[in-house]
């Protein structure tokens, strides 16, 4: 699962939640109901959390806290999800 939410405009203030869920969208609702940011699913993909570790491993160099990233992280992202950035920044935010 990807979440991001948009408290800026450039890749070193959006961030990236890259995490593992049963069901995304009520983890999205459960998150979005603790935060004063706009949030968006980008999508989901079957996975493990051996896999969810991997992309974080990965991704270190952009790491937040706990599960979020940078958002320079998006174009992977993008990969991971077999779309591309600017369909992915179409996506509303609810």
């Amino acid at each position: 699962m990807s979440l991001r939410n948009c408290p800026g405009t450039g890749d070193t203030t959006r961030r990236i939640k890259i995490g593992f869920s049963d069901n995304p969208g009520r983890r999205l609702e459960e998150i979005r109901s603790g935060a004063s940011e706009r949030m968006r699913l980008l999508g989901s993909i079957s996975g493990t959390t051996t896999a969810e570790a991997s992309l974080h491993r990965k991704h270190s160099s952009s790491w937040v806290l706990d599960e979020w990233f940078l958002g320079d992280v998006l174009p992977d992202v993008a990969k991971v999800l077999d779309t591309d950035v600017e369909s992915l920044e179409t996506i509303p935010f609810v």
